[in-house]
């Protein structure tokens, strides 16, 4: 794998805000929310060496005989309880801005200048009880896909993980 594949070679992703949800907590089914994540943009940082990825996991079968959210998840990776990127029935994820997996489009998953946009609409599911967790992650392109961790000032403790649960 090129572990710079946009040729930036010695720059690297910088957070300057983000990646935040517009809600928190539990939110009931079918109801959009959106995130946003700036970028830092200086000698050292370039805003094209970062991706805003979206996992998520669910608590169980979302109907009976079908373990996943939809056929974008296929088997080995369909299993309730694990974590896994985001992506939509074709396999387009949520946060790539290149290769078969990325799917710019203005509004729901956009890069635009030092910042990123995205936005989800979780619905029709119907087995009562199920649950999705969302999070997200920035990871480092142009540097192995190296994950960047944010720190909450003072305490130590990683606050990559932003969850919603859609119910």
């Amino acid at each position: 794998m090129d572990s710079d594949p946009l040729g930036l070679c010695g720059k690297s992703c910088g957070l300057k805000k983000g990646p935040e949800y517009n809600v928190s907590g539990s939110i009931p089914q079918n109801t959009p929310f959106s995130w946003h994540a700036e970028f830092l943009n200086d000698a050292e940082h370039d805003p094209q060496c970062c991706e805003v990825r979206q996992l998520l996991n669910w608590n169980k079968p979302p109907v009976a005989g079908q373990s996943a959210p939809h056929s974008g998840f296929a088997p080995p990776r369909d299993q309730p309880g694990e974590w896994y990127e985001d992506r939509d029935d074709q396999g387009h994820r949520y946060g790539r801005s290149y290769g078969s997996s990325a799917f710019p489009s203005p509004g729901w998953n956009e890069y635009r200048g030092n910042n990123y946009y995205g936005r989800d609409w979780p619905r029709g599911y119907t087995d009562p009880g199920f649950k999705i967790r969302f999070r997200l992650i920035v990871v480092d392109i142009c540097n192995g896909n190296l994950r960047l961790e944010r720190h909450r000032r003072g305490s130590g403790r990683s606050c990559v993980h932003f969850h919603l649960v859609c119910h």
